[in-house]
């Protein structure tokens, strides 16, 4: 009724418009006091008409007709007055009901239902359990390949049992996008092949397109595996403030089959027949106690294999060696292997390159004099087929210096050149009187400028007491006691028992056994020691891997100083360790702690520059940071303003190298830095110049980022719909979203003017009366 009253008076509208308020205003064209007289005139003339009507007309029917004339000269009159009508209106408007559809890879998996319940999850949406049966039971399981994700959602939103948009379209406007990393206009549903699930960037592109008035929710379809963009929850606290609910549905299973090798660590340079530790980081879902293989292979060959057990669900690592016979560019690859049905099969295997070099380790020794500890380092590091030692042991006979094959040199390496040709220095207890002037300064340049490490072993005489107050004290990652720190009667009658902390555990060059748990109650078990230098903590930058019983006082740390690290051993006991078992463990704690101080620089290949990047492994569109410092000639940090690198893939390709610009770190002198996109998924190697050994390798993994975790992220979508209150649906709740999800229309308030004197309801108050006169003269027979 409003509708049609409103298009009489000209007003266009729909069907829901009510009217809630009507006034009207008079624009006249002529003076109002002209329009009464002329009303008086009219009205008059009339009554004297009608007076003089023959007498047998019924005085009530001359009356009825009087009045009609009346009525039409006054709204004949009232066209002169142009009457304008103001009308308040009420409209429904149906809000917006964004659709979004995941179309991500991972929307691709097929699960394998396995369980009564995921059986009647996907009976539901296929439409052969009705909408409400629960999911108690299930139609017994069929030889067909299961389906995706995304194939059961899209039955599930087709299916007319459930008859879910259709439903939804009675209130509210029905708007359907894909999503994966960002949205696609009105395509329900498509290829699941999106690399990345971005929810949160989703929701906020959603959000950005439809105001807060229109849109009135969003369902969300979806296996909840959020790994790109923004983070979910800001931006479901800003739908919450908006009074968006989201409702989401999780399509999916809970505990899925399925491995994945997370990365590989190892270094990326080695020295042949050395072992190299390669470390397999592992996710697994629903497996947990099942047993599983990793085989790690060698560009192709087999190197090792080991039968392990699945750990609960999270990240296991399991740490194997292998030893690379003979210098070359290696492809380490580890694999897993299993004997379930795993959900996915192409994320069991992930690769690494391995640089291996026929090269040896440059150590020099520095001591007083011939001490336990100096003695048994010695012996164990001339057995070593990769070290070149140099002693310098003061006083030592020039003769014995100077015969063949003597590790003695008569006088310390006083240039910068020659100390910085070195890997590691091992500096002992040496009186620093025996030391040529300015040594200390030189130690110090060669850890930070030049990137040498540095091994301080502590002693009763000098080291460190003699050196308070020096750059030698800068250099050591521990705060020393405020004692003179020489023999200590008490601490030398009292045996002490070091323990390992948990940052030498998981680091590792300090375990004495394989197994982490072993290598703890290994510490435990040492023969214990009888001195230790007295220490109050460490240095706020330095890491502490081995401490005295009480205290926590650190008996050994490390700190990273310039470009290169320094070890404190604070102990000269160590050889104590060869009670009962000989060399065994005293030469593996030497000998890893050589290997890891002096190996480091093999990374670079070149003793005059080291480059590395923030992370050895990126995906396809992630930013590699690279910094590099560079020595020159004189092994003088280099002031060039910028520096060419070459970033070349280790394949034969068509693309050819790439030019990558390192521009000089402000206010470092020798300090390089750059940042640039990992392009296509491969192994490349970024060198200076043409010099390949001061290179780094760099890995690049596909972008796609959806089979990492394959199991339906329920905990994220519940959160989303808690937090905007929404609704989370599963399969045997979707018969529910029609009623939960249903959005009210919003009332519009609109205020429309029409001109009433021009409208055709105007025309017809116009006719009626002159209508309604002319019949009632024709029925009394009146002209």
């Amino acid at each position: 009724m409003n509708s049609i009253l409103l298009k009489l008076i000209g007003v266009p509208s729909d069907e829901t418009s009510s009217i809630t308020g009507i006034s009207i205003q008079l624009a006249p064209i002529v003076s109002p006091i002209i329009l009464i007289l002329a009303a008086i005139l009219l009205i008059a003339c009339s009554w004297f008409f009608y007076k003089s009507t023959p007498e047998d007309v019924k005085p009530s029917r001359r009356r009825t007709m009087l009045l009609m004339r009346i009525v039409f000269f006054i709204l004949l009159l009232g066209l002169l007055l142009r009457p304008i009508i103001n009308l308040d209106l009420e409209r429904d408007h149906k809000k917006t009901l964004a659709v979004l559809i995941d179309n991500s890879s991972s929307m691709g998996i097929a699960d394998p239902r396995t369980n009564i319940e995921d059986r009647a999850r996907e009976a539901i949406a296929n439409g052969i359990l009705d909408p409400d049966a629960g999911i108690k039971s299930a139609p017994d399981p069929t030889p067909k390949s299961p389906s995706t994700r995304a194939q059961i959602a899209e039955q599930a939103l087709k299916n007319e049992k459930l008859n879910l948009l259709k439903s939804l379209e009675k209130k509210s406007e029905i708007v359907t996008y894909n999503f994966g990393g960002g949205i696609k206009d009105n395509e329900i549903f498509s290829n699941p092949e999106a690399p990345e699930t971005s929810i949160g960037n989703s929701l906020y592109e959603v959000l950005r397109r439809h105001s807060a008035d229109d849109l009135g929710g969003i369902i969300l379809v979806s296996d909840g595996a959020h790994n790109e963009g923004k983070a979910i929850v800001p931006v479901a606290e800003s739908l919450r403030d908006r009074g968006i609910p989201v409702f989401t549905y999780g399509v999916g299973t809970n505990s899925p089959r399925d491995v994945a090798i997370e990365t590989i660590e190892l270094p990326s340079v080695a020295l042949a027949q050395d072992a190299v530790p390669v470390t397999v980081k592992i996710n697994q879902q629903g497996m947990a106690g099942e047993k599983g293989k990793l085989i790690i292979t060698m560009s192709g060959v087999k190197a090792i294999e080991k039968e392990f057990v699945f750990t609960e669900e999270g990240t296991q690592e399991i740490t194997l060696p292998v030893i690379p016979s003979k210098p070359n560019e290696y492809q380490i690859s580890a694999t897993i292997e299993t004997s379930a049905d795993e959900i996915i099969d192409n994320n069991n295997s992930f690769s690494r390159g391995l640089r291996v070099l026929d090269s040896s380790l440059k150590v020099l020794m520095i001591e007083s004099s011939p001490r336990w500890e100096f003695k048994y380092v010695q012996a164990m590091l001339l057995r070593e087929r990769r070290i070149e030692l140099d002693c310098f042991l003061a006083g030592v006979d020039p003769i014995v210096a100077r015969s063949d094959e003597s590790p003695y040199i008569d006088s310390f390496p006083e240039s910068r050149e020659k100390l910085f040709s070195y890997d590691l220095i091992m500096f002992g207890d040496i009186n620093p009187d025996q030391l040529p002037q300015n040594t200390i300064d030189n130690i110090s340049s060669f850890v930070s400028d030049g990137g040498g490490s540095l091994v301080i072993m502590a002693g009763k005489r000098f080291t460190p007491s003699s050196y308070r107050n020096t750059a030698l004290e800068k250099l050591i990652p521990v705060e020393l006691a405020p004692t003179r720190l020489g023999g200590n009667t008490n601490n030398a009658q009292r045996p002490i028992s070091l323990e390992i902390t948990e940052t030498g555990l998981k680091e590792g060059f300090l375990n004495l056994e394989e197994d982490p748990e072993l290598a703890k109650q290994r510490w435990s078990k040492l023969p214990p020691i009888f001195w230790s230098v007295k220490t109050l903590s460490a240095k706020p930058a330095a890491k502490t891997y081995l401490t005295h019983p009480e205290g926590d006082h650190p008996i050994v740390a490390m700190q990273r100083y310039g470009a290169g690290e320094v070890l404190w051993i604070g102990t000269e006991n160590t050889w104590r360790w060869r009670k009962n078992t000989g060399d065994l463990y005293h030469t593996r704690f030497w000998g890893q702690i050589v290997q890891r101080m002096a190996g480091r620089r093999l990374a670079t290949g070149s003793r005059r520059s080291e480059i590395r990047s923030d992370r050895a492994v990126a995906r396809t569109g992630d930013n590699f940071t690279v910094f590099a410092r560079l020595l020159d000639e004189n092994f003088i940090p280099r002031e060039d303003e910028t520096i060419e690198a070459i970033l070349k893939e280790s394949k034969s390709t068509s693309a050819g190298p790439k030019k990558v610009t390192l521009r000089a770190v402000p206010g470092s002198p020798g300090y390089y830095r750059s940042e640039f996109t990992a392009g296509d998924p491969g192994r490349y190697q970024l060198s200076i110049g043409d010099d390949e050994l001061s290179g780094i390798d760099l890995n690049v993994r596909d972008a796609n980022r959806e089979f990492s975790e394959t199991a339906i992220n329920e905990r994220s979508l519940k959160e989303l719909s808690d937090i905007t209150n929404g609704y989370y649906f599963r399969e045997e709740d979707l018969f529910q979203l029609p009623k939960i999800a249903s959005i009210e229309p919003s009332k519009i308030k609109l205020r429309r003017e029409a001109n009433l004197w021009s409208s055709p309801l105007y025309l017809i108050l116009l006719l009626i009366p002159i209508t309604v006169e002319w019949f009632m003269r024709k029925f009394a027979e009146l002209k």
